[in-house]
């Protein structure tokens, strides 16, 4: 119990006493652990429809948007709770209540396992959102993205979550440096939460098959095997490429220690050093010189990397 908590019960005052309660609870509310070193920022929002608009970045890489628009069929909202074990949010971004003295309700409910951060609804604006993404995303990303599927609420999602980096972490993503991607996607399976667990895919346990499978060395590879394991492919093109590719290494030994050695000798923070080059400040205040600082070191070590490459290919 919180020391507000108990002065509030000290004065008999019952208004006190609920708010220092929910400030306890907010404080209480665990994250999601990730213990390959994502760090997503979502935002998700939902309509009178019972679509479900949701967008997602790892802010340690900024490679990839994940975007995605969808009915949500269940009460207990399965499908959203499944998304976010595939990007577990370090920061989760929420529509803002009207009315804060009343009990969450829908969407906002279902959320309450996760600590939530209420946005202005304003921030979810569509428009606004499509020239957010258009501005950072890649060449074609956007187009390819936006044809022949509805995709405002995830739009919405995506203008809020930009916002938020460039408002509150003081932020801005360089130009066309995002790819834009349906997470939703038709080429994977989609298993779900429950499933998930009760299989012990990914949980950070011993006897997890992401702990029994991963010889990655790289974290890149580590994260991609996690995401692979939890929406498996089923594109049978791809599958068969990545079964030639398979059988290329293991009729072809000194390819495959080349590889090996090259791997061994990239930093295993790969991502995050690459991932460190598209951020840019949004202020210019003397705080941010460190950023410039963490910037310059990441191109040291990007040299370094291209160096590694070169030699080993």
């Amino acid at each position: 119990m919180s020391k507000a908590h108990i002065q509030a019960l000290l004065n008999g005052d019952s208004q006190q006493v609920e708010e220092a309660h929910a400030a306890s609870e907010k404080i209480n509310k665990p994250r999601k652990q990730n213990s390959l070193g994502q760090r997503y920022v979502v935002a998700i929002i939902q309509n009178r429809a019972k679509e479900v608009g949701l967008a997602a970045l790892d802010t340690t890489t900024c490679s990839t948007l994940w975007l995605a628009q969808y009915v949500e069929a269940t009460r207990s909202f399965t499908t959203t709770l499944t998304m976010l074990e595939l990007y577990p949010p370090d920061e989760l971004l929420v529509v803002a209540p009207k009315d804060t003295s009343m009990p969450e309700m829908g969407l906002n409910a279902a959320l309450a396992v996760f600590e939530t951060t209420p946005r202005p609804r304003g921030d979810f604006d569509d428009s606004e959102g499509t020239v957010l993404v258009q501005a950072c995303a890649m060449n074609g990303s956007f187009a390819e993205l936006t044809s022949g599927r509805g995709s405002y609420l995830a739009l919405g999602a995506a203008g809020a979550l930009l916002k938020f980096m460039r408002e509150n972490k003081s932020m801005v993503l360089a130009a066309s440096c995002l790819h834009v991607k349906h997470a939703l996607s038709t080429h994977h399976m989609h298993i779900d939460a429950a499933s998930i667990e009760a299989l012990e895919l990914v949980q950070s346990t011993s006897s997890s098959l992401l702990n029994f499978l991963d010889g990655t060395r790289t974290r890149a590879g580590s994260q991609l095997l996690r995401a692979n394991l939890l929406q498996p492919l089923k594109d049978i093109p791809t599958l068969n490429a990545r079964y030639d590719a398979l059988g290329e290494l293991r009729s072809n030994s000194a390819l495959l220690m080349t590889l090996e050695e090259c791997l061994m000798q990239l930093p295993r923070n790969m991502d995050s050093v690459i991932g460190s080059l598209v951020l840019r400040p949004a202020k210019s205040e003397a705080s941010m010189l460190r950023r410039v600082a963490a910037m310059i070191q990441s191109f040291i070590q990007l040299r370094e990397l291209l160096v590694t490459l070169g030699a080993s290919f």
